[in-house]
């Protein structure tokens, strides 16, 4: 990984490098190569994921190099973020329904936080939720906007896990549920609905103009 990192590092300007180097060997490269250990051909997957950087970056002026990495660093944090919001919510399902047995993958996704009793639940989702606020307000305009609609995600998975609505859902948590056979609707259409109305009524009104004042 060291070595991936400081190939990748060889495009930016030589007062950049170090920093770019372990921005890659510490935030980047672990995400992106999570997978490898389970992957059939691991060569290929590093040979993905060191091609989809240096094409990213070849596209960024060599001075601005280092601020879109730091950018894409923050927007793999918010991945992991959210991953951890669905981990903790199936295991606070699987809480209140013991019986059930959780299948693969979503038994290894919630297994960092099955121990944890009611309070334990609670005193999680409210650190992950600072800690989602936290990243947000630390970063620049373009991190804010690669990581919202995985912080978005993430926030709405805690709170409908620590509020026990089960029966909404989206993203991940949702195909957890429906896995399980449980009854959800996606909530993001529910989301849409207000401003599909408003578009609606905004359309009627430009398409049909107003009946002329009657003349006196």
């Amino acid at each position: 990984m060291d070595e991936i990192a400081s190939a990748i590092a060889c495009g930016f300007p030589a007062g950049a490098r170090g920093r770019a180097r372990l921005v890659l060997a510490a935030n980047i490269l672990p995400w992106d190569l999570r997978g490898i250990s389970s992957f059939a051909d691991p060569r290929r997957l590093v040979e993905i994921a060191y091609a989809s950087l240096v094409e990213l970056l070849g596209g960024v002026i060599p001075e601005a190099r280092l601020d879109e990495l730091e950018a894409q660093a923050r927007r793999r944090k918010s991945q992991q973020l959210l991953d951890r919001a669905v981990g903790v919510a199936v295991a606070r399902w699987a809480y209140d329904n013991v019986s059930i047995v959780l299948p693969a993958p979503w038994s290894t996704v919630s297994d960092p936080f099955r121990d944890l009793d009611h309070n334990g639940y609670a005193d999680e989702m409210a650190r992950q939720l600072e800690v989602i606020d936290s990243l947000e307000v630390e970063a620049d305009v373009r991190a804010r906007r690669l990581m919202r609609s995985y912080l978005v995600l993430a926030r709405f998975t805690l709170r409908v896990a620590r509020d026990g609505l089960y029966a909404v859902a989206s993203g991940p948590l949702l195909v957890f549920l429906r896995d399980m056979g449980v009854a959800t609707r996606d909530v993001t259409l529910e989301l849409q609905r207000p401003r599909t109305d408003r578009m609606a009524r905004l359309n009627r009104a430009i398409a049909v103009p107003p009946l002329p004042a009657k003349r006196r």
